[in-house]
């Protein structure tokens, strides 16, 4: 995108942040009390997003625990000022009904079609899975929950929390753009996710929904079927869901006609609650996934099966004449996967994504002495199907937190909870064709061994009034964590002999690391006026690096853009310290409105990546896990809307971010571009909420920053390739037939453009390759033009 259309999108969003409707003032109010509970774990299952008019754009609808496609359209504004308890400081709150009006299949999709949340982006692995950045902060830096539960990946290139649970499930998300989250443990952003809770009825009722998504481009289905009911002192839900697609097209008739991206995903739901007593409830889950057949473009492994299983449990007990709570959750959720070079799934690896074709060219030319391969067909070191890649990871752990309000200017929250983590990655390579017997690389082996996380921790919040303008959040946190891995029992769950860890080993370097993490935060809430507040918070917090980051060894990530890494572990890495400024302000003059955030970061001991100057045979290139002195990311954020009438409105976002690695005094990688949004929304003139409609545009500049490593040397080494600036359009809408039958409808990429996002993956081109199709990049395009359609039936 050009400077023109830069400053055009600039200028858009700043006029907008000057309009508003008129009953701002008390929506505010309204969203505030929710957003509290919210955040205190007392939610109800009522949507609070702000609304531009009392009603809206579709029916409300009792009974949101069984929907399956509810809310598919939101409320004229999906902009909201919120006063926030002590923790978060830089929140964005997005409910279902704004999540499901794209009627998109999986959780990331949603989020990232919403203009609800500018401080998030996604680096998209494929329609079905998803791995977020809040702000520039990756995985790791996050801390992921759902329903108190902690998740994490199984492989940091496959699968994320996100992509594990069921979109048609979800009450709301909740993502803290900051350290200021510690509650839930510690990070540097967060990310919690509620599902709805189990209904309560005056005497025994249930309710079944049933609903259906198309998405044309690929073929995406999603059906779900959810069975709900209950009486005075407990209910249930069951669900199930089933989400199937195949290869999609890249827009604009690009010569990459069909982009490898099939799935078969099957999420089931089984959830009990009961009123232990008037002030008393417990809540049980039970999740299952199992996800097959999964293709991921431009990596070299594709997914053949994932399966997680998840239990965990909710008992809260409320005082109400005391003003105090009591809250313990208990969870336990496993995943384990196997990702195996089995045909047919694999085909598309080879053409038109020849992944696994170059890694066999580059293992030809490395040990052949014959002539190098000039076409895919001369090759003749091949992979066979015993090519096999699996791992699982667990989470175990238990909250316990108290909370006291005694009365309308104090308010106190403390607790402790424990985590146990578990993780391992094997990878076996069998080769056959050219090599000669003996050979390194005639069958080698990669792995993580089995490792674990222990993390014990305890946190106190505090909130309080000090003048009827000021309110003053604090809150504090410390953690015990060690981090360990197998050394005995060799490959596949020990350290592997010969290997990178193994070498530490020897070199007197202990698996064993302990660290002792400090959070800490304050903030600052300002009425300068009746139309004016803002905010002034500063928060520290320090993290233990993953598992992955300290004992892979070898291990094939797509931790970067491009998807054809090694990650070499490093046991010594030490712990990262985030120190984060942000300041905010926000105005109601009952006709205009609007909000803009600054924030600032500085990551000491940053966890990055350093190539290795060896040449790998395979043609990876080798990572290996570093600290960085000093690593900065600074952005802005800034929202705005107008009500053109009293049934049409317009919204627009803008949000920036920039890294910096001032070890080589360089951009860091996998930072998103300038982003901005806007958007014209339309309901039905009689003000019943029957239907609505919404024309949108997203904009993204042209990411000329390109993320560096520093090589093995100290020399920087660019590993991102420029992303091109472009616009997408959409329209999508709403229409509730009757109270029980709700349709949905839209054009994603109305244009039919040709893009790539920023984040998502790139094979590079290789110049002097003798093979010519290897010279080029090869990139993931984002979808074409794609119609869908959805329908719900409530009985």
């Amino acid at each position: 995108m050009d400077q023109a259309m830069t400053r055009t999108i600039l200028w858009m969003s700043l006029t907008l942040l000057g309009l508003s409707p008129a009953t701002f003032g008390q929506q505010i109010l309204f969203e505030s009390q929710l957003y509290q509970r919210r955040l205190e774990q007392e939610r109800q299952t009522s949507p609070f997003v702000l609304r531009g008019q009392d009603e809206p754009l579709g029916q409300a609808r009792e009974d949101d625990a069984a929907s399956g496609l509810g809310g598919l359209f939101s409320d004229p504004e999906l902009f909201a000022v919120l006063t926030e308890p002590a923790s978060a400081t830089s929140a964005d709150v997005l409910t279902a009904e704004v999540l499901k009006q794209s009627a998109d299949s999986s959780l990331g999709g949603q989020i990232q079609k919403s203009a609800a949340a500018p401080s998030i982006g996604f680096q998209r692995r494929s329609p079905i899975a998803q791995s977020p950045y809040i702000r520039g902060y990756k995985a790791g830096q996050i801390y992921a929950q759902a329903d108190g539960q902690h998740w994490l990946p199984v492989r940091m290139d496959l699968d994320s929390m996100i992509s594990k649970l069921d979109p048609a499930l979800i009450e709301d998300v909740i993502l803290i753009n900051g350290p200021y989250g510690l509650r839930y443990g510690p990070g540097f952003g967060y990310i919690s996710v509620k599902t709805f809770d189990t209904p309560r009825y005056d005497c025994f009722t249930s309710h079944s929904r049933t609903g259906l998504s198309v998405h044309t481009n690929g073929g995406q289905l999603f059906g779900t079927e959810t069975f709900s009911g209950g009486s005075q002192n407990y209910g249930f839900v069951v669900s199930y869901a089933n989400r199937t697609a195949g290869d999609y097209r890249p827009g604009n008739n690009s010569a990459l006609r069909q982009i490898p991206s099939s799935y078969h995903v099957q999420n089931f739901l089984g959830q009990v609650g009961f009123d232990v007593s008037e002030n008393s409830k417990i809540e049980f889950r039970y999740n299952r996934l199992d996800q097959t057949d999964t293709e991921i473009a431009g990596q070299f492994w594709d997914i053949g099966f994932l399966e997680t299983d998840a239990f965990d449990m909710t008992w809260t007990k409320t005082d109400d004449c005391n003003c105090n709570e009591t809250r313990f959750e208990a969870w336990y959720n496993r995943t384990k996967y196997d990702g195996g070079l089995n045909p047919p799934l694999t085909t598309t690896k080879r053409t038109p994504y020849p992944v696994i074709d170059r890694v066999e060219a580059a293992i030809d030319r490395f040990f052949q002495q014959s002539t190098p391969p000039t076409s895919p067909a001369d090759i003749t070191t091949r992979f066979t199907d015993n090519t096999v890649s699996s791992g699982s990871t667990s989470s175990t752990g238990a909250r316990l937190v108290r909370s006291h309000e005694p009365n309308e200017w104090f308010q106190v929250n403390y607790g402790a909870d424990i985590r146990y983590v578990e993780q391992n990655l094997v990878e076996s390579f069998q080769t056959t064709g050219g090599l000669t017997t003996g050979t390194l690389l005639e069958d080698f082996e990669t792995n993580m061994p089995r490792s674990e996380l222990v993390d014990p921790g305890m946190f106190a919040e505090t909130s309080l009034t000090v003048l009827p303008y000021l309110t003053t959040h604090l809150g504090g946190r410390v953690d015990w964590a060690r981090t360990d891995a197998q050394a005995d029992g060799g490959f596949p769950l020990g350290v592997r002999a010969g290997g990178n860890l193994a070498i530490a080993l020897a070199a007197g370097i202990p698996l064993r690391q302990h660290d002792m993490l400090y959070s800490v935060f304050l903030r600052n809430d300002i009425e300068m006026s009746e139309s004016w507040s803002g905010n002034v918070s500063v928060g520290y917090a320090e993290r233990s690096p993953t598992l992955t980051e300290r004992y892979s060894d070898g291990v094939f990530l797509g931790v970067l853009q491009s998807g054809l890494n090694r990650l070499i572990g490093n046991p010594a890495l030490q712990k990262e310290r985030l120190w984060q400024f942000d300041a905010s302000v926000q105005f109601d003059y009952g006709f205009a409105r609007g909000s803009a955030a600054f924030y600032h970061a500085w990551i000491q001991d940053y966890a990055g990546y350093e190539a290795l100057l060896v040449a790998d045979p395979t043609s990876a290139r080798l990572l290996r896990s570093i600290n960085l002195d000093l690593a900065t990311l600074t952005g802005f954020e800034l929202k705005g809307g107008i009500d053109v009438t009293d049934r049409s409105s317009i919204i627009s976002t803008l949000s920036y971010v920039e890294g910096k690695d001032h070890d080589i005094d360089r951009p860091l990688p996998s930072i998103i571009p300038l982003e901005g949004r806007i958007a014209y929304r339309l309901s039905d003139d009689c003000g019943c909420g029957t239907w609505g409609a919404e024309f949108g545009v997203r904009m993204v500049a042209t990411q000329n920053r390109v993320g560096f490593v520093r090589l093995s040397n100290g020399v920087p080494e660019e590993v991102e390739s420029r992303t091109g600036g472009f616009t997408t359009a959409y329209i999508r809408g709403v229409y509730d037939l009757t109270e029980n039958l709700h349709f949905v409808g839209g054009i994603e990429n109305l244009f039919d453009r040709s893009y790539r996002e920023h984040l998502d993956l790139v094979i590079p081109g290789d110049p002097l390759n003798s093979v010519p199709e290897f010279r080029d990049p090869t990139p993931v395009l984002s979808p074409g033009i794609t119609p869908y359609v959805g329908a719900e039936l409530i009985y």
